[in-house]
């Protein structure tokens, strides 16, 4: 599926695909962060992020064997998704994600806020 262009350049989803990308925590956390950095996060960053939101830590304390195991779901899961959608460009030059549209980067938000308010 090819995204569409809104006018002001970012991807517009469909509410439905929308719905099913933010099935899944770790692509509201992935999405979120993007939001937070203007120009993108280099991987390792956003891996370190999630780990750390997910365990609830520092990301400095996260071990390696759970960063690796985090970045191949990832790569095997998430990213090819956003990707695919046109929600995230990943620059494979820079190991670099950037958000591309600031419409699912809402959702998401609502979505992480509403379940920690549950």
């Amino acid at each position: 599926m090819s995204p569409q262009q809104s006018p002001t350049g970012s991807a517009t989803v469909p509410e439905d695909v929308i719905g099913e990308l933010l099935d899944s925590r770790r692509r509201c956390l992935l999405i979120d962060h993007l939001a937070r950095e203007d120009g993108g996060v280099v991987v390792e960053d956003l891996v370190a992020a999630i780990c750390a939101a997910e365990e609830g830590c520092d990301p400095s304390s996260v071990d390696d064997r759970t960063r690796t195991e985090i970045r191949a779901e990832l790569f095997q899961q998430d990213i090819p998704k956003l990707a695919a959608t046109g929600v995230v460009e990943y620059d494979s030059m820079l190991d670099k994600l950037r958000l591309q549209s600031s419409e699912v980067a809402s959702h998401a938000a609502s979505a992480l806020t509403e379940e920690s308010d549950a």
